[in-house]
């Protein structure tokens, strides 16, 4: 048969009070003195985190400013090549021009001719 296990320590009677435990004393100064410490960390930490934001947002805008002058550029050249082959087909190439216009208006004015009988 089994027998019990006897705890090492007595077990406390819960009926009665508890015993009263002394806190350590509260140092004013000392506390006062830890929470100036963690003032200036934190005004520390979030004057190098808004350093940091900075330098960041700087280099992102100027990394903006140069691909929006690559782009601005490279759409002002195409643009620029497309006319000027418009302007050269046009001065080279009247008739097929002409047939290209009255080809598109043909194929435009069937297409409105079929949206416009589905759609009565």
């Amino acid at each position: 048969m089994a027998t019990a296990v006897k705890p090492d320590r007595p077990v406390e009677d819960s009926r009665g009070p508890a015993a009263v435990v002394r806190m350590p004393a509260f140092d004013r100064p000392r506390a006062a003195h830890a929470l100036e410490e963690y003032g200036k960390r934190a005004s520390h930490v979030l004057s190098t985190t808004k350093q940091a934001a900075s330098k960041i947002y700087d280099e992102a805008r100027a990394r903006a400013v140069v691909g929006y002058a690559k782009v601005s550029h490279g759409t002002r050249d195409l643009t620029s090549r497309a006319w000027n082959r418009a302007q050269w087909t046009k001065q080279e190439h009247p008739l097929r021009v002409l047939a290209a216009v009255a080809t598109i208006a043909f194929a435009a004015g069937i297409a409105l001719r079929i949206w416009r009988s589905r759609n009565l």
